[in-house]
């Protein structure tokens, strides 16, 4: 029922993505003391670029969800972006900073993202998105890497649902492993930051089968491999 629930959720709020909190109409009234001090905090419109066009901002909107990003702590109309990785290359992090017209500051933190793919993140302190403050800026600060590192050359992984099996298929014995995965919806990475999962010793040819029981909303996408 809370799986079924969440997609439902999460398929309400993509219906809702066109109406982007950080719109608003301005007063044609205001004096010109005014005007100066609207003129000091310009809302921006979406889609908006970040990074030298390197991710693609399609829209802020509220969330009441058990927050992924904030150890799945509940809150209502919890800050959230919808962002496109756009570089044409791995996003290994991401620190996002998003100012409010009411001096709310915004934060959220991005992981390992392949490019094209798009993810949902959600204010890592599960601050409030106000319905009445509009958006004036974002800043990033973001890391790549022109590979992804899944170790093709020496495992070949397998996903099914939240199983996850990796094959070694080098002549040396494996160890140390850590699987890292997002869990996807409908093709949206759920959360900006992954889950985490060692993996035991794996024998030339042999296999190890790791639950990415975190990922149980949707399905487990492996996007990293590390020793």
């Amino acid at each position: 029922m809370k799986k079924q629930k969440i997609i439902q959720i999460f398929l309400m709020v993509a219906v809702l993505l066109m109406v982007t909190a950080c719109s608003g109409k301005k007063d044609t009234k205001t004096t010109d003391a005014e005007e100066t001090k609207e003129n000091k905090k310009i809302e921006i419109s979406f889609p908006y670029a970040l990074d030298e066009e390197r991710l693609l901002v399609n829209s802020l909107f509220q969330s009441s969800i058990e927050n992924p990003d904030c150890d799945n702590e509940y809150a209502d109309d919890i800050a959230s972006l919808e962002i496109v990785n756009q570089s044409g290359k791995y996003l290994e992090s991401a620190e996002i900073t998003v100012h409010m017209s009411d001096d709310t500051e915004l934060h959220m933190s991005v992981a390992d993202v392949p490019s094209e793919q798009k993810v949902w993140v959600f204010d890592n302190q599960n601050q409030v998105l106000s319905s009445d403050a509009t958006c004036i800026s974002i800043e990033c600060d973001a890391k790549y890497l022109d590979e992804v590192p899944l170790m093709k050359d020496q495992v070949v992984v397998e996903v099914n649902e939240t199983t996850v099996t990796l094959l070694n298929q080098s002549e040396e014995t494996l160890s140390g492993l850590t699987v890292e995965c997002h869990c996807i919806i409908d093709g949206v990475y759920y959360g900006g930051l992954t889950y985490s999962y060692p993996a035991e010793d794996i024998m030339p040819n042999g296999s190890v089968v790791i639950e990415a029981e975190d990922c149980f909303l949707g399905t487990a996408d492996v996007v990293r491999l590390s020793k």
